[in-house]
């Protein structure tokens, strides 16, 4: 083989790595997680936790609605495998209940554009916690955020425990 073969692999070998990287770099990504945490607003300071919104692509993601998760009952594998039939999907949110933050009296500034590589973050305080505790029978918390498309995200289970 001659060097100009070589060249010619190379280039294809970077060609594709390009166009791979710029799919990855094209579509938004959005990332949302739940954290305890402590907020000075007021003359207090307040336990609670924060929902963090994080867009981590280089675009500009337009996000309309977010819906606060907590579990009514943990499902069976029975129904687990009769949503997978009737709706050809993973079972991700069987026996969680969607609800607004407003619900809550908590303000959550839905809809909103959120910039490349910036973070919105909403707090949820200690009573509003404990309203869903009361609710659900359960300490355990998912977020989900969609964008204007129609496209969900959904956080990691945050369980919290009660502050001494």
């Amino acid at each position: 083989m001659k060097i100009t073969d070589y060249l010619a692999i190379y280039a294809a070998a970077l060609s594709t790595l390009v166009f791979l990287w710029n799919l990855r770099q094209a579509r938004p990504r959005i990332k949302v997680t739940i954290l305890p945490g402590l907020t000075d607003k007021g003359e207090t300071p307040r336990f609670g936790a924060f929902i963090i919104v994080k867009n981590m692509s280089p675009l500009e993601v337009h996000l309309s609605a977010s819906r606060l998760l907590y579990r009514h009952k943990k499902p069976s594998l029975k129904e687990k495998l009769m949503h997978i039939l009737k709706y050809r999907q993973i079972p991700r949110n069987i026996g969680w209940v969607q609800s607004r933050f407003s619900y809550y009296d908590v303000d959550d500034e839905f809809p909103l554009s959120l910039g490349a590589r910036k973070a919105h973050r909403i707090f949820i305080p200690e009573s509003a916690l404990e309203k869903i505790a009361i609710e659900s029978g359960d300490r355990t918390i998912r977020c989900n955020i969609q964008d204007e498309l129609g496209n969900n995200v959904l956080s990691k289970k945050f369980t919290w425990n009660k502050p001494r």
